[in-house]
C-alpha cells in the first residue's frame, strides 16, 4: 500500500513541476540594464522607466556617496511591479535595492517628486550607509558580522539612518519630505502645544500612550541638527565608529562626534525647533471658524473628508490611537435650514456606521458623497501571497474597492482585485474615478461604474504625468493635481473626450486636493509654509488665500445650501471639522501672503553644493540585455534567526523564488520559573524533538511550493532515552488564500515523502519492510477579525479556526499508519471597558494508529530475510482543552532605563483553564475520564530592549499566579502556584 501511495505522490510532484514552466516563461520577460555602478532588473514592459532610473542612479551615485566618504560596489536594483505596496528598501541579503513601482496617494509624503526617483534617492543612501559601516568593522569581526547579518542590528540604529536618508532626499531635490509641512505637522503641534515634550525613549521605543510622528521624523531632525551645528563630517564619524562596539557604540560615537550626549543633543534640537516654529506662527492672522465637532480634553483623534448633505448631516472618516478606523454620521441636535446663520450651527451627535480594515486613513483613498462612501483597502491576494515557507506574507499585495450605502447599511465590494490608489464619487453617485498607477510611465484616470466596478474609460495624460487627489466637477469633468519633473499643475479633464485644460500651470509649489465651486478652483497648498486652502478665480486667474490656520487646514467641501466651506482643521486634539462662510471678499490676495516657511534643511543644501540632482539627469540610452537567473539573481545572504532556528547563511534569488538554507533547529523557546527553579521549555512537537541540523531547499513555481529538506535529527523518545536518525524530505505544497469581506481563510495541502536510510543493524540482517515515511497533511485556517486600534490587545471581534489533518506512514523498525486530526479555535469579544477583551480558547486532538512493531527476522533457505511484525491498534483522544479569559490594559508606565529598557504597557488577564476528558483504547493504557482545572491571574509586561524596533527585543515577561485542582477544581485539594515566563526566541 505504501509503495502505491508513494508512486501517486511522485506523479503529483512531477505534474506540479510543470507549474514551474509558467515561472520560466515569466523569466523570459525580465530584462536587464547594466551601468557602471548598477544592474537594473525589470519587466520588459517598463523599459522606458528603467532607462530613466538607470540615468538617475548614475547621476546620484557620486554626490550621495561623497558625504559619508565611501561609495558602494556595483549593486543590483529590482523593480517590483506585482504588489500595491508603496515602499522600497535596501537589503543586504541578497544585496540589492528593491523598488515597488506602485506610488503612494499621500501628497504629504511624496510631494511633487517622481515616485521611483524619490525611492532611488532614499534607498541608495541606505546602500552607502551600509557600505561605510561594513568597511569600518574591525577585520577580526568582519566575517562574523557578515555571515550573521549583524550590521543592521549592532551599528547605527534605524531611526538615525532613515532620518539621514530623508535629509538626502530633501537636499538633492525640490520636494523631499523635509520640505513638506504636512509631513511633520504633528511633531510641530506637539512641541508648541504640550508643555512637557515626550522623552527620547518614548520616541525611540514607540509610545503607546501618546500620538507622535514616527521615528523617521525624529531621525530627520536629529541628523539635520547635527549637520547644522557639527557639519557633515560628524555624521560620517558616527557611521564609522558605531559599528566597533555592538549596540552601545552608537551612543559613544555621537559623543565622540559632537562632544555631547544623545540626550543633550535631543534637548537642544527640541528647543531649536520650538523657537523656529514659534517664530513662524507669531503674529500669524488666524481665520475665524465655527467648530462643528466637540471633543473632550483627553481626546486625540481625527476627522477627515467631511461631507455635509442638504439636511445638515455630516459624514466623515474618523481615526485615532484609541479608536478603530470608522465612518461616522454626525447629526444636528436641532433642526437646521438654509436660513440658519453660520455661528448658530448646532453641536452634532455622532453615530458609527461602518469600520475600515485599512491601517492608515489616506484622504485620497477615501471618497465621501451624499449618503455613501467608497474606499480602497489593502488585502492579501491569493496568487501572490505565499512566501517561500508557504505561510501568508504580511505585506499587502493588492487593493479592493469597497462601497457603503447609508440607506441599506451594507458594505459592498465593487472591485476585488485592483491597483488603484485614489478615489472620488460623482455628484449623481453613478460613477467613480480612480487613479491607476502604471509601471510603463502611463498613469491612468479610470472611470468606473459604481454598481459593478466595470471600467468605462481610461484616460492618460500624453506627457506621462502622475495623478494625485482627483475630484469631480459636475458629472462631466474631473479636476486633478498632476506632477512631473518635480513640478505641480492642476488640470481639468473632460470625461467624454479625454481632453485636458490646465487651470494652474506648473510650479514647484505643493498643491493638491482641488475642487471647483462656482467660478473658483479651491485647493490645498503650503505657499506660506503652513498647509492652508487657496482659491483661483477662473475668469480672472486671480489667486487668494482662503484660510490662515495655525497648524493646517485641509479641504473638505463647500455646502451650497448654507454657502459654507467645510474642512478639517489641525488642532491639539486631532483634526476637527470646522466651517466658515464662503465669502471671496474676505480672502487675502496671494501677493499679500507672507511666506513664513521654516527652511530647517537649508544648511544641508549648502553642504551638498546646492545640487538639485533630479534636474540634471541625462537621457543616455543603455543597452537592454537578457536576464540570467543564476548570475543576475542569486546571491548569498548573511545568517538570521527564526523561531527556534539558527541559519548561518542563505543562497537566495531576488525574485524570492529560490532559497537554500543550512540550519540548526533547537526546541527551546521559553524560560519559565516553575516551582522553585527556572526551566527551559520547548513547545514544538510536544517537546519530543530536541534538535536538528540540516539543509533546506525551497523553489516557488507559479503556484505550488517545492521543497527538499535533509538533515540529521535527534529527539527524546522517553525521559531518559534519546534516539537519532537521518532524514530526507521531499515535499510539495499548494497554498491558497482568500478573503471574504472582513474574514480571511487559507487552505494548504502538503505531502512529504521522507526517505530514511537503512540503519546499521538492518544492514546486518534485520530487513525492513517499508523504508519510507510518507506524511501528507492538510491544513485549513479560517479567521475573522474586525479592525483594531493601536491600544487594543486583541481586535474587539476576532475568531479563528484551525483544522489540521495528517496521515503518516512510518518505517523502518516500526511501521505505523497514523491518522491525526487536530482542531483549535480562538474567539475574542469586546469587554466592559475600552480595550478590554473576553476570550474563549479550545483545542482537541484525535489520533488513530495502526502500529506494526518488528519482533524478529527469520532467515530463509535461500539466505533471504523475512521480517515478523506485531500489529497493535491504538485510538487516542487527547484532552479537550477549554480556556476562558478576560484581559485589559492595566497601565502605561512608559519608563525604564534610558536607551536600554522601556516598559510600554502592563496588562492583566484573569483565566479559567479546564483539561477535560481523555479516552484511550490500548493494552498499555487504562480507560477512564480525568480532568484538571486551573484558575489564575496573569500580569504581562510589554517592553522594548536596547533601542528601536530593528534591535533584538524580548516581547514580554509574564507573572502568573494560579490555583490548580486535580480532576475537578472543587473536588480535590487546591494547590496554589506561581510562575514567571518570558519568550527567549
Amino acid at each position: 500500500m505504501c509503495s502505491v501511495i508513494f508512486k501517486r505522490w511522485i506523479g503529483v510532484l512531477l505534474f506540479c513541476c510543470v507549474g514551474g514552466r509558467g515561472l520560466c516563461l515569466h523569466a523570459h520577460t525580465i530584462k536587464k540594464i547594466k551601468t557602471p555602478h548598477f544592474s537594473l532588473l525589470f519587466d520588459a514592459g517598463m523599459t522606458h522607466t528603467a532607462q530613466r532610473i538607470a540615468n538617475t542612479l548614475e547621476t546620484i551615485y557620486w554626490p550621495i556617496s561623497k558625504t559619508l566618504g565611501g561609495s558602494p560596489s556595483p549593486i543590483r536594483v529590482w523593480f517590483d511591479t506585482a504588489s500595491t505596496y508603496s515602499n522600497g528598501y535596501f537589503a543586504i541579503g541578497p544585496r540589492h535595492i528593491r523598488l515597488y513601482t506602485h506610488y503612494t496617494a499621500n501628497p504629504y509624503f511624496v510631494g511633487n517628486l517622481d515616485w521611483i526617483s524619490f525611492l532611488s534617492l532614499h534607498e541608495f543612501r541606505h546602500a552607502v550607509q551600509y557600505n561605510v559601516q561594513y568597511h569600518s568593522i574591525p577585520w577580526l569581526l568582519k566575517p562574523v558580522y557578515s555571515l550573521m547579518n549583524m550590521v543592521p542590528f549592532v551599528g547605527v540604529p534605524r531611526f538615525f539612518s532613515e532620518g539621514d536618508a530623508i535629509g538626502i532626499e530633501t537636499a538633492f531635490s525640490k520636494s523631499g519630505r523635509g520640505r513638506l509641512p504636512g509631513w511633520d505637522v504633528w511633531y510641530k503641534l506637539h512641541l508648541l502645544e504640550d508643555s512637557n515634550p515626550v522623552s527620547l525613549d518614548q520616541f525611540l521605543f514607540d509610545s503607546v500612550r501618546h500620538r507622535l510622528p514616527d521615528y523617521y521624523c525624529l531621525g530627520y531632525y536629529l541628523t539635520t541638527h547635527i549637520r547644522r551645528h557639527y557639519g557633515p563630517e560628524a555624521i560620517q564619524k558616527v557611521y564609522k565608529k558605531s559599528i566597533r562596539v555592538p549596540f552601545f557604540g552608537f551612543y559613544s560615537a555621537i559623543r565622540s562626534a559632537t562632544n555631547r550626549s544623545l540626550f543633550k543633543i535631543y534637548r537642544e534640537m527640541t528647543e531649536e525647533l520650538r523657537l523656529g516654529w514659534q517664530k513662524q506662527v507669531k503674529g500669524l492672522p488666524i481665520t475665524p471658524v465655527t467648530q462643528l465637532t466637540v471633543k473632550k480634553p483627553t481626546d486625540d483623534f481625527d476627522y477627515i473628508n467631511p461631507f455635509m448633505d442638504a439636511s445638515g448631516n455630516l459624514l466623515a472618516w474618523k481615526s485615532g490611537r484609541d479608536i478603530r478606523n470608522q465612518l461616522v454620521l454626525l447629526r444636528p441636535s436641532v433642526a437646521t435650514g438654509a436660513n440658519v446663520p453660520p455661528h448658530s450651527l448646532p453641536t452634532l451627535r455622532e453615530q458609527s456606521l461602518c469600520y475600515c480594515l485599512a491601517s492608515e486613513l489616506l484622504a485620497a483613498a477615501f471618497a465621501v458623497g451624499a449618503g455613501c462612501t467608497a474606499w480602497l483597502e489593502p488585502w492579501k491576494h491569493a496568487l501572490t501571497l505565499a512566501d517561500l515557507t508557504g505561510e501568508p506574507s504580511d505585506t499587502p499585495c493588492r487593493m479592493r474597492l469597497q462601497y457603503y450605502d447609508c440607506k441599506t447599511k451594507k458594505i459592498k465590494t465593487i472591485v476585488k482585485n485592483c491597483s488603484y490608489n485614489a478615489l472620488a464619487i460623482s455628484p449623481d453617485k453613478r460613477w467613480l474615478v480612480a487613479v491607476e498607477p502604471s509601471s510603463n510611465g502611463q498613469h491612468h484616470l479610470v472611470i468606473l461604474n459604481r454598481e459593478n466596478g466595470k471600467v468605462i474609460k481610461k484616460i492618460s495624460h500624453p506627457d506621462g504625468r502622475y495623478y494625485l487627489t482627483p475630484s469631480w466637477s459636475g458629472n462631466t469633468h474631473i479636476v486633478v493635481a498632476s506632477t512631473k519633473d518635480q513640478q505641480n499643475a492642476i488640470i481639468q479633464v473632460e470625461v467624454a473626450t479625454g481632453t485636458t485644460e490646465t487651470l494652474l500651470p506648473n510650479a514647484y509649489e505643493h498643491r493638491n486636493s482641488p475642487i471647483i465651486y462656482k467660478d473658483y478652483l479651491l485647493y490645498n497648498s503650503s505657499y506660506n509654509g503652513i498647509d492652508n486652502i487657496y482659491a483661483l478665480h477662473l475668469p480672472t486667474k486671480a489667486c487668494f488665500q482662503v484660510t490662515s490656520r495655525k497648524y493646517g487646514a485641509y479641504l473638505g467641501m463647500v455646502d451650497p445650501v448654507r454657502n459654507q466651506l467645510i474642512f478639517s482643521d489641525c488642532a491639539k486634539g486631532g483634526m476637527d471639522i470646522v466651517s466658515m462662510p464662503f465669502d471671496p471678499l474676505s480672502w487675502l490676495p496671494l501677493e499679500k501672503v507672507e511666506d513664513r516657511s521654516v527652511h530647517y534643511y537649508a544648511p544641508l543644501v549648502i553642504q551638498e553644493n546646492g545640487a538639485d540632482l533630479l534636474s540634471k539627469v541625462p537621457h543616455s540610452h543603455y543597452p537592454v540585455q537578457p536576464y540570467r537567473f543564476g548570475s543576475d539573481s542569486l546571491s548569498l545572504d548573511g545568517g538570521k534567526r527564526e523561531r527556534n532556528k539558527v541559519i548561518p547563511f542563505e543562497l537566495k534569488s531576488l525574485q524570492e523564488h529560490f532559497k537554500l538554507s543550512p540550519y540548526f533547529y533547537y526546541n527551546i523557546c521559553t524560560l519559565a520559573w516553575i516551582g522553585n527553579k527556572f526551566s527551559l521549555i520547548g513547545i514544538e512537537d510536544n517537546g519530543k524533538l530536541e534538535g536538528k541540523v540540516g539543509i533546506n531547499v525551497i523553489y516557488k513555481t507559479s503556484w505550488p511550493l517545492l521543497s527538499l529538506d535533509m538533515g540529521w535529527l535527534w529527539y527524546k523518545q522517553s525521559l531518559e532515552k534519546k534516539v537519532d536518525g537521518k532524514r530526507l524530505e521531499l515535499a510539495i505544497g499548494f497554498p491558497f488564500y482568500f478573503s471574504l469581506a472582513t474574514s480571511k481563510a487559507s487552505l494548504i495541502l502538503r505531502a512529504a515523502a521522507i526517505l530514511r536510510p537503512l540503519r546499521e543493524a538492518v544492514r546486518k540482517g534485520e530487513a525492513i519492510k517499508y523504508p519510507i515515511d510518507l506524511s501528507p497533511w492538510y491544513r485549513f485556517d479560517l479567521g475573522h477579525a474586525s479592525t483594531r486600534s493601536a491600544k487594543d490587545i486583541h481586535a474587539p471581534w476576532e475568531q479563528e479556526l484551525f483544522v489540521r489533518y495528517k496521515h503518516r506512514i512510518t518505517a523502518p523498525t516500526i511501521h505505523a499508519n497514523v491518522k491525526e486530526l487536530k482542531i483549535r479555535s480562538n474567539a475574542y469579544f469586546p469587554g466592559i471597558g475600552m480595550h478590554h477583551y473576553c476570550g474563549v480558547n479550545m483545542q482537541w486532538v484525535w489520533v488513530l494508529t495502526w502500529k506494526e512493531e518488528l519482533i524478529k527476522v527469520i532467515q530463509k533457505e535461500d539466505f533471504s530475510y523475512e521480517p515478523v511484525f506485531r500489529t497493535e491498534k491504538l485510538r487516542l483522544r487527547e484532552p479537550l482543552l477549554i480556556g476562558v479569559n478576560y484581559g485589559f490594559p492595566l497601565c502605561y508606565p512608559e519608563c525604564g532605563l534610558p536607551l536600554l529598557l522601556f516598559i510600554k504597557r502592563v496588562r492583566c488577564e484573569a483565566y479559567l483553564l479546564n483539561l477535560d476528558v481523555k479516552e484511550s483504547v490500548s493494552k498499555l493504557q487504562e480507560k477512564g475520564p480525568w480532568g484538571i482545572s486551573k484558575v489564575g491571574i496573569k500580569f504581562r509586561v510589554d517592553y522594548g530592549l536596547l533601542s528601536i524596533k530593528d534591535r533584538p527585543q524580548i516581547p514580554h515577561i509574564e507573572f502568573n499566579f494560579f490555583i490548580k485542582g486535580d480532576k475537578w477544581f472543587w473536588d480535590k485539594a487546591r494547590k496554589p502556584g506561581f510562575s514567571i515566563e518570558t519568550v527567549l526566541f
